[in-house]
């Protein structure tokens, strides 16, 4: 039974309150991520999971011919469909979901300006706010009508193809999208306190992320792309950058402390950032709890984060299987 589209937005968020509790209740456990852990292999692990919710998803076949992405887009987007009959603000809801629609954008793009390195059907996945379908269907389409199918992010796509023609470095379509994505991310959770404080903290460590890998492979300064939206200015964070070391995160932990030391700590170990996702969904989650408006767009924020880390969880305990990674690495992360 769905709720009464005449009933005021309170009425409605309490009805999404209690279906959100339920389905809270189905959310993968610690104890059978443990026994996942504690399969033999990956075959194993996935036989465990299909004693879950995915179950439906897993289809029988022989060993190791599970498309376990598949099966973790599918039930992402099954997430996405069946709560959006329910929510009274739908902008709230694809705030979580616009970037899987980005991601389908970045292989469309690079397949249209860089003939060869993208464009294969499966390549797309179907767990965004738009159906898989529609990308596939421009594959063989030009710039402009491309453009003319996204206007919300048409300003971005002449933007990366601006780009892309200027430099040749296909990296450029995925800095241009990113930016396209916080901004609107941004715009979608106008209104609403904790949405906008969950796009500005994930601003804030995406950014963190960037300063972090472009270390790593010693990208030059100048070829970082900051996402907007975040508490610091480009300048500020190439400032970041120059300072290197531990204490080019400084900033951030101070801000963010209950999220990035552990966080970075565990990045040093495994090169994960998977443990980051889990403290924002904690924090997140915890806000939420102690929110008076707790019936409003809160509940659903921490739902869906908490989806989202399960699946994050799954797909780091099967790769682990697949390439022998030690249990105990995984277990340091989603275990804390």
């Amino acid at each position: 039974m769905q709720p009464d589209k005449s009933l005021g937005e309170e009425s409605r968020y309490a009805y999404l309150f209690g279906r959100i509790k339920h389905l809270e209740t189905k959310l993968i456990t610690k104890d059978r991520f443990e026994k996942m852990l504690n399969a033999h292999d990956a075959d194993g692990a996935i036989k465990i999971m299909a004693e879950t919710s995915y179950g439906p998803f897993v289809v029988d076949g022989e060993p190791g011919t599970v498309d376990i992405e598949g099966v973790l887009m599918t039930e992402l987007r099954r997430t996405y469909e069946s709560l959006l009959p329910d929510v009274p603000e739908r902008r709230y809801l694809d705030v979580f979901f616009i970037e899987y629609d980005i991601q389908n954008l970045k292989v469309l793009l690079k397949s249209r300006l860089s003939p060869g390195s993208a464009g294969e059907e499966d390549v797309f996945v179907n767990a965004g706010t738009l159906e898989k379908k529609k990308f596939i269907n421009l594959l063989a389409s030009d710039l402009d009508t491309i453009t003319e199918a996204f206007p919300d992010y048409a300003t971005d796509i002449k933007r990366a193809a601006s780009m892309y023609e200027e430099v040749r470095d296909i990296s450029v379509i995925d800095s241009a999208l990113d930016a396209a994505l916080y901004r609107r991310m941004a715009e979608l959770s106008v209104g609403n306190w904790l949405l906008e404080n969950i796009v500005t903290m994930q601003a804030d460590v995406g950014n963190m992320k960037l300063v972090a890998r472009a270390k790593n492979i010693g990208r030059e300064r100048d070829r970082i792309f900051f996402l907007p939206g975040g508490t610091m200015t480009d300048r500020e964070l190439t400032s970041l950058y120059d300072r290197g070391g531990a204490d080019a995160f400084a900033p951030f932990a101070h801000r963010y402390g209950k999220i990035v030391p552990p966080a970075l700590e565990e990045y040093r170990q495994i090169g994960s950032w998977l443990g980051l996702e889990k403290y924002v969904t904690d924090v997140v989650m915890e806000t939420a709890r102690g929110s008076r408006h707790v019936m409003g767009a809160e509940v659903l924020a921490g739902y869906i984060l908490a989806k989202k880390l399960e699946i994050g969880t799954l797909r780091m305990i099967i790769i682990s299987k697949l390439t022998g990674t030690p249990a105990e690495r995984v277990r340091a992360v989603w275990s804390a």
